[in-house]
């Protein structure tokens, strides 16, 4: 493999420990439990993908091969389907309780899981990589749609959550960053011009690598904030106690 996808094959789990690490020291696992799952999955998919390209050279028969390419498909659709997860997540969140805010998370839930199915069914005849491919962008589409309505709850909100906004930018980079890759490599001049497939899988990784590190800022940007806000709302111990013995002497 290409030295720079090993590299940023690097950078990326670098990125999901860093992540992991914050989400458990400060247990925002709790507040966010499917970003804290979408990481684990990042960094298990990552990981059996890593394993087959370390061992596809050495088994390299057309057989071990396929295998390899299935597992990756797989893992991909794995982890697509976390990212959904994490933003219809932070939609329920976001959009206000009530029997109109129901409805929309409903039936934006069902539209980005017809818009699935749909291009399933349409692309079955291609080639698995050619079919998934189509399914993905289409599926990243729906999300970066469903992404921009979560932003737009957030911004009506009379106290925006600066951390919430700064999630969904980062997942909104991604999934744009991910159509663009997608469509790329699905693209008809591809069998002409064979770097476009290359140029592509780049801009995938790259979108990928800027939502980690945009997550990775907004997690410590608020950790900060809420130590900085501590002094405010507790006294200092040694105060405490001078007060404390300032007034028993007295």
């Amino acid at each position: 493999m290409n030295p720079v996808y090993w590299a940023l094959w690097a950078i990326g789990a670098g990125l999901q420990f860093v992540l992991v690490y914050i989400l458990l020291q400060q247990r925002y696992f709790r507040t966010y439990p499917y970003l804290f799952a979408d990481v684990l999955t990042l960094l298990v998919t990552g990981g059996i993908d890593f394993a087959f390209r370390l061992l596809t050279p050495t088994f390299s028969s057309p057989a071990n091969v396929g295998v390899a390419i299935t597992y990756y498909w797989l893992n991909d659709c794995i982890r697509q389907f976390a990212l959904f997860l994490v933003v219809i997540s932070l939609l329920f969140q976001a959009i206000e309780q009530g029997e109109q805010g129901r409805n929309l998370r409903k039936w934006l839930t069902v539209a980005v899981l017809l818009v699935a199915v749909g291009s399933a069914f349409v692309f079955r005849k291609e080639h698995m990589s050619t079919w998934l491919t189509q399914v993905i962008r289409n599926v990243s589409f729906s999300v970066v749609f469903l992404n921009l309505v979560l932003w737009a709850a957030l911004i009506r909100r009379a106290k925006p959550d600066r951390l919430l906004l700064m999630l969904v930018g980062g997942i909104g980079l991604q999934m744009t960053g991910e159509s663009m890759g997608q469509a790329l490599r699905s693209s008809p001049i591809r069998h002409s011009f064979h770097a476009v497939v290359s140029i592509g899988n780049v801009i995938l990784v790259l979108s990928h690598l800027l939502c980690l590190a945009i997550w990775i800022h907004a997690l410590r940007s608020a950790q900060q904030a809420q130590q900085a806000a501590l002094p405010l709302t507790e006294p200092p111990l040694e105060s405490t106690l001078k007060n404390g013995y300032g007034s028993a002497l007295e």
